[in-house]
């Protein structure tokens, strides 16, 4: 918005100069983005926060600049409504009174319509508007200096001896000032004399309805429509105009008919004689309803922690246009109608310190008192996976909560899409089931800018259906692409990410933090990733996610033929399973190591040898490892030759080989007697 500070002045008598009055506004939250010149007059682009459509104006400012100051005289408003005879019988109908609760209006004969004068089209060029004539140029100089839309209608060109205001019929056309036409529904709130629509409330008037040269008799239209309707239809349509912007933010419902009277004044002053004024209408069906705040007259000054009398408080919100009643230790302040951001006794208290000055509150933190701090136990842990993973060269992604039909139906039924009522486009019509799709997307980008090495990680909620029931689940997802090692000159090749290291960095974090895991083949998840390479992770017999290698058919659909290894593990499971680590003293004796070579069935698993290995452990038995593979030459075509270690270790003494050769040879017997292994 443009505020021209030579207009400024007929409102109020300032004597500042363009910067003490930039600074000002800004201490009052007014941002003045630009000063420009034009023709030798300084203005302001100001900057107006949604919540205060009274700033939309010269006089909305001009009541800013005199709370601030209050020896700067305000000029005050005042009209004489000119009452006349109902002359031509024409009507006013409000049909629709949740859309428009106030229409006011005026028609005037005998109206000479021509170029504006020097003066008002200086004036409205400065509002950065293009001048048309000057009936139209006073509509917009009303609009910039008091902050209410009007429109006024050539009253020729209305059929009929009607106004109503209505729902638009279900596709009803309406051809705009602009030329655009525009489909309209019934949700629209439509302007429209006896045969068609000739204004989109709040919005535009129609194109044939509109002020030329040939007009003489007129309509002046000042009234009051919904916010949300107007926003509503403004966005559908795709227009902005200076009307919508304001009343989508809140116009004064009680200055409608003040309005057409500073309006006739502005004509009358422009024309040089005040044309045949035949009749004021003011439909109001749904009257204002005056809202009460009320205000300890200490809270100010324990809301902000600074002195503030209980004169100050009263001066600056009287100033500011509200209206207070004193009652002992309380206010009752009535807010006035064009302060449509005003709802609860901190909104008063706001106003007082913005005016009172914000450079006045104390910068020291106040004194408090905590008794105790709940540990937030998922957070600190996550804190350990960001700095762990980090620092083995992973990256942290942050995507979306809201994904595609055909993302979510990748990784889930479709039967439990959490689907959004009103998304903003079909890419983002479903809430996400899965961390993996935006975690793939993240991936594919760097793979395609050519980046050799993609490790991340991301932790965020989930959200499913289960019926009628939502249920959201808080997750932490991981993947790696590429290099673990890049190409150098040490390391001519590089090392190749494969399950195997990837798995190895997830679960030697897991095991760091004393979670034990188990792992099995799964079905379940072949849906998304490889039949080779698709395994449930299990907590202590609870499913705590899964990890494998994406299949190239998901793959493709992010645009990627690169491997690409995940694991998706469940955050409120990994916080209850986690062990905090303590010191351990470690163990002084030496190791005593025992190698084991035997065939088994190809049908037994190494999880089976695991277990087993687990079941019989002796005390003495430190660690165990798979050491080689091999089938071929010499191995019965049924068998597979294993090849494992074993570590013997005591905690208070040294072992004799006879006592590990005694405790070897029982563990391998209860291996050959339950999985019938045969040692080599």
């Amino acid at each position: 918005m443009r505020i021209n500070l030579d207009y400024l002045k007929e409102f109020i008598d300032h004597k500042y100069n363009k910067q003490d009055l930039k600074e000002l506004l800004a201490s009052i939250g007014i941002e003045v983005d630009e000063m420009i010149e034009m023709n030798g007059i300084d203005v302001f682009e100001v900057e107006i926060t949604p919540n205060r459509p009274d700033w939309l104006s010269h006089y909305g400012i001009a009541r800013e600049i005199h709370s601030k100051n209050p020896l700067l005289s305000l000029k005050t408003i005042v009209t004489n409504r000119r009452e006349s005879l109902d002359k031509n019988g024409f009507n006013v109908e409000i049909r629709d009174r949740s859309g428009c609760s106030r229409y006011s209006g005026v028609i005037l004969n005998n109206v000479k319509v021509g170029k504006s004068s020097p003066g008002l089209i200086s004036l409205i060029e400065s509002f950065g508007m293009r001048s048309v004539n000057n009936i139209v140029d006073i509509s917009n100089l009303v609009l910039m200096t008091y902050g209410h839309p009007i429109h006024i209608f050539d009253l020729d060109k209305i059929n009929g001896d009607k106004i109503t205001i209505r729902n638009a019929v279900q596709d009803e056309k309406v051809t705009l000032l602009d030329g655009m036409v525009k489909n309209l529904n019934v949700a629209d709130l439509v302007i429209a004399d006896d045969k068609k629509a000739i204004a989109v409330a709040g919005v535009m008037g129609e194109e044939n309805s509109g002020v030329s040269e040939k007009t003489t008799n007129i309509f002046i239209e000042s009234a009051w429509f919904d916010p949300s309707r107007v926003r509503i239809t403004s966005k559908k349509m795709g227009m902005k105009t200076d009307s919508s912007y304001l009343f989508e933010r809140g116009a004064d419902i009680e200055n409608t008919s003040r309005i057409i009277d500073l309006t006739i004044d502005r004509i009358e002053e422009e024309l040089g004689y005040l044309p045949e004024i035949i009749k004021y209408y003011d439909e109001y069906p749904v009257k204002f309803e005056k809202q009460i705040v009320e205000l300890a007259k200490d809270f100010p000054e324990k809301f902000t922690g600074i002195k503030i009398s209980e004169k100050t408080s009263n001066e600056i919100l009287e100033s500011l246009g509200f209206i207070l009643k004193d009652e002992k230790d309380t206010w009752k302040v009535e807010v006035p109608s064009f302060r449509v951001d005003i709802n609860k006794h901190e909104d008063l208290v706001e106003e007082i310190i913005r005016i009172y000055g914000y450079e006045k509150l104390d910068t020291k933190l106040p004194a408090t008192a905590v008794d105790s701090v709940e540990k937030y136990e998922k957070r600190g842990f996550l804190d350990k996976i960001r700095s762990h993973f980090t620092a083995i060269g992973y990256n942290e992604v942050i995507n979306y909560s809201f994904h595609s039909l055909k993302d979510n139906s990748l990784f889930g039924a479709e039967s439990r899409n959490v689907e959004l009522r009103n998304p903003i486009g079909s890419d983002y019509s479903v809430m996400r089931n899965s961390l993996l799709s935006g975690i793939l997307k993240n991936t594919a980008i760097n793979i395609n800018n050519n980046f050799l090495r993609i490790s991340l990680f991301e932790s965020g909620t989930a959200f499913f259906r289960e019926g009628t029931k939502l249920i959201e689940k808080d997750l932490v997802c991981l993947s790696s692409s590429g290099f673990e090692t890049l190409p150098d000159w040490y390391e001519s090749k590089g090392r190749v990410y494969d399950f195997f290291l990837f798995k190895s960095q997830i679960f030697g974090f897991l095991k760091k933090a004393g979670i034990k895991i188990e792992l099995s083949f799964e079905e379940e998840f072949t849906q998304f990733l490889k039949e080779e390479s698709s395994y449930r992770i299990s907590i202590d017999g609870t499913d705590a996610g899964f990890i494998g290698e994406i299949k190239s058919s998901v793959l493709n659909h992010y645009k990627n033929n690169e491997p690409v290894f995940v694991c998706q593990l469940d955050m409120d499971l990994l916080t209850e399973k986690k062990e905090e680590k303590n010191f351990k003293m470690w163990n002084k004796f030496p190791t005593a190591t025992r190698d084991l070579s035997f065939l088994i069935d190809r049908e037994h698993k190494f999880k089976n040898i695991s277990e087993t290995i687990e079941k019989y452990k002796p005390e003495d038995l430190e660690d165990f490892s798979l050491a080689g593979i091999y089938e071929g030459k010499g191995v019965p075509p049924e068998k597979i030759s294993i090849f494992m270690n074993f570590r013997y270790r005591n905690a208070d003494r040294t072992l004799t080989n006879d006592e590990v050769n005694e405790l070897h040879d029982q563990l391998v017997n209860k291996l050959v007697e339950d999985l019938g292994i045969i040692r080599r």
